[in-house]
């Protein structure tokens, strides 16, 4: 889609870059657009506090800073365009609730640790859980957003999987 944008402004160049959920490697990657003079950075952090310095640092060098599905720990950045994961986790928590009709036990499957959707749809979902006192969080364990690493996870916690009546997986 950005390389269709990109049509409509000719001279424009997109640099992508993937850091295949390597926070690290992240870092190093912006570091090296910094030094290739970007003019906006347009980046969805793998997590919050690994990126914060250097999203700070693109930031505070008057670099326009478009934050793309994930947030950094900070408030410095020019824009976020993404879901309000809070309300996310909030509303799975009313389905729940309304689903198992205020009774059972739950087992959340959270993406990755240190995530910003991770943390928000977590304690979404944990306030939204105080509604129902009946519902019961048995378990909790880390997807890190990849079907293959949750089901591993499902498979190392077969036991506690036989004692949920449902399980949310963000």
């Amino acid at each position: 889609a950005m390389q269709r944008e990109l049509l409509f402004h000719p001279g424009s160049e997109l640099i992508y870059k993937d850091a295949e959920d390597n926070s690290d490697l992240q870092v190093k990657q912006i570091k090296e657009l910094l030094s290739q003079n970007i003019d906006i950075l347009l980046i969805s952090p793998n997590e919050a506090q690994p990126l914060t310095p250097i999203v700070e640092e693109v930031f505070t060098k008057g670099i326009p800073v478009v934050v793309i599905d994930r947030k950094t720990s900070s408030s410095l950045y020019t824009s976020f365009i993404g879901g309000d994961n809070y309300e996310i986790g909030k509303l799975a928590a009313t389905y729940v609730g309304n689903t198992l009709k205020g009774t059972g036990n739950v087992i959340e499957i959270i993406g990755l640790p240190g995530s910003t959707p991770a943390i928000e749809r977590q304690k979404g979902f944990a306030d939204g859980v105080r509604n129902y006192p009946g519902i019961h969080i048995i378990s909790e364990m880390y997807g890190n957003w990849q079907k293959e690493k949750a089901s591993v996870q499902v498979q190392k916690n077969i036991d506690k999987m036989a004692q949920a009546d449902l399980v949310f997986a963000h």
